[in-house]
């Protein structure tokens, strides 16, 4: 599961599309060879700037997983990565 930075929407998989590295960075007219790259993008708004997310290890929810608390080491931790609901409802480390 991903989460696009750019328009905020969740999908499965990203659409990937060819591009040719001369071109992207601005240079093709100085080659006459071409090489090319696949890129990955968002399927609902065409940009690249998107993370994966992961799965909390208390309710199996999709989650960003910059937003996922480990609890190792905090008070009543001990569960792996945690949502931060997960994390109140569990009163993990006093969040």
């Amino acid at each position: 599961m991903y989460y696009c930075k750019n328009c905020y929407e969740e999908f499965e998989e990203p659409k990937y599309e060819k591009e040719c590295f001369e071109d992207f960075y601005g240079v093709g007219n100085l080659f006459h060879d071409r090489h090319y790259f696949e890129k990955s993008l968002c399927p609902y708004c065409g940009e690249d700037d998107f993370e994966e997310m992961k799965k909390c290890d208390v309710c199996e929810e999709w989650t960003k997983e910059d937003d996922l608390i480990d609890t190792d080491g905090l008070v009543g931790g001990g569960t792996g990565y945690v949502c931060p609901q997960c994390a109140r409802d569990c009163e993990i480390g006093g969040v």
